[in-house]
């Protein structure tokens, strides 16, 4: 199992890492507003500003408001249309995800009254930001326990700084996304690989597909390499949210749901916050708004559902060619970072389940000494963590259709790397790290 790197060699390119990425952290926004190219308020520092100050009272509702209205719909029991047909495709509003989503905010909503529910999961997603940002610093560290960081105070409050600076973490918490807390199951079930808790990892993998069913792209490696104990927990999960969600809507709504995944697909959005190749393609043409979140899609074409089919077949080849040989802490980062840039719609905060990827990969360079890696995963973190302002330049429209994919690029690059990372010497086995 990996420990914290702690020997002469590999501390001070710690200390040399996490210190050029906080300095990044803060100059790139700061030479941003001294070239006028955006304002104080637009930049991560805001967020991360707002994240010690009064994020945990936002009332953000992003994903809260459009769960709500499938609530209420299915309460008021109208009959006749299902819930997506009536909430997704009659009154257009963008509720995206499974009915299996449903279950635990249904149980909440009625204990709760609306505005009361925001505060509170916004409030509970402050700590899941929280914690993500320490399961992350105890990645990095190659930490087991939490008391072993107390041993290296100073690079746990460095890479602390690094993950609560990280744009797409903070704003999604600020907005009232689901993504935070599922960032952190993503990050648990990472750290719970490397720590050889196989179920445990399953689970929390299961709990992400549970809300988000792209998320099932992260099993693909670990079916190919025959982890089986990884499969049953994540299916257990998700089948124990499906029962519960069929008291609540039909078997029809889950066959509307395909139609709704198959209507993104074909449409993506235009705006710049989507972070995807679809999202680039429709920019680039000029179908659709770039600078504003319309409340309607895209007219449908075949030229974005072909470019998502093929960015997904893309991403997802490599994934089964060269992902079975890594170790499952491995796999899984590779899964989720696929699942995100391999989507048609990859909205800023999606990004968030990239930061646990980074420590991962960032632990395991400098403990394999192989430092230029590490440094360019610290790069992606510097682009990443800046979130989108590149958008706002005015040149030539491949350019700038380039320059408006900053998350986009940042997790191609990192998945490239964490797959050369996760190969194993030509000595080693290629076994998996487990039997079973």
């Amino acid at each position: 199992m990996s420990s914290a790197p702690t020997d002469t060699t590999v501390r001070p390119s710690l200390h040399a890492l996490t210190g050029v990425a906080l300095v990044s952290l803060f100059l790139l926004p700061a030479l941003a507003v001294g070239f006028q190219r955006l304002e104080w308020y637009e930049t991560n520092l805001l967020f991360l500003a707002r994240f010690l100050t009064d994020a945990i009272w936002s009332t953000g509702y992003d994903s809260w408001l459009a769960m709500d209205k499938a609530h209420q719909y299915l309460s008021a029991n109208e009959g006749g249309l299902g819930v997506y047909q009536a909430v997704f495709f009659r009154d257009h509003t963008k509720f995206q995800y499974p009915p299996t989503s449903l279950v635990p905010f249904d149980l909440l909503r009625t204990l709760f009254d609306y505005e009361t529910l925001v505060y509170l999961l916004n409030a509970v997603g402050w700590f899941c930001a929280l914690g993500l940002g320490v399961v992350t610093t105890m990645l990095v560290l190659g930490c087991r326990r939490f008391r072993d960081l107390a041993q290296m105070r100073v690079e746990t409050a460095m890479c602390l700084v690094l993950c609560l600076g990280y744009f797409p973490l903070t704003f999604s918490q600020w907005v009232g996304q689901v993504q935070t807390m599922l960032s952190l199951f993503a990050g648990i079930s990472l750290l719970a690989a490397r720590d050889g808790r196989d179920g445990l990892a399953g689970a929390f993998v299961g709990l992400c597909c549970a809300f988000k069913p792209q998320y099932v792209l992260v099993l693909v490696p670990v079916v190919m390499a025959r982890r089986w104990r990884v499969i049953p927990p994540a299916a257990g999960v998700v089948a124990y949210f499906l029962v519960l969600s069929l008291l609540m809507v039909s078997p029809s709504d889950y066959l509307d749901y395909l139609q709704v995944l198959s209507s993104m697909s074909s449409t993506s959005e235009a705006y710049y916050a989507n972070q995807s190749i679809g999202g680039a393609v429709l920019r680039y043409v000029g179908i659709g708004e770039d600078r504003q979140f319309l409340t309607v899609f895209p007219p449908a074409t075949t030229l974005t559902s072909t470019v998502s089919f093929l960015t997904l077949l893309a991403f997802v080849t490599p994934l089964i060619v060269f992902g079975r040989r890594a170790s499952l802490s491995m796999q899984l980062a590779f899964g989720f970072v696929v699942a995100t840039i391999g989507s048609p719609i990859a909205w800023q905060h999606h990004y968030g389940v990239m930061l646990p990827a980074l420590g991962l990969g960032v632990h395991h360079a400098l403990d394999t000494r192989r430092h230029l890696t590490a440094w360019l995963l610290a790069g992606c973190f510097a682009v990443a963590s800046q979130g989108t302002w590149l958008v706002y330049t005015q040149y030539h429209s491949v350019v700038k259709t380039i320059a408006q994919l900053p998350l986009f690029l940042a997790g191609v690059a990192v998945f490239v790397l964490l797959l050369r990372l996760g190969q194993p010497a030509p000595a080693e086995s290629l076994a998996p790290e487990r039997s079973g």
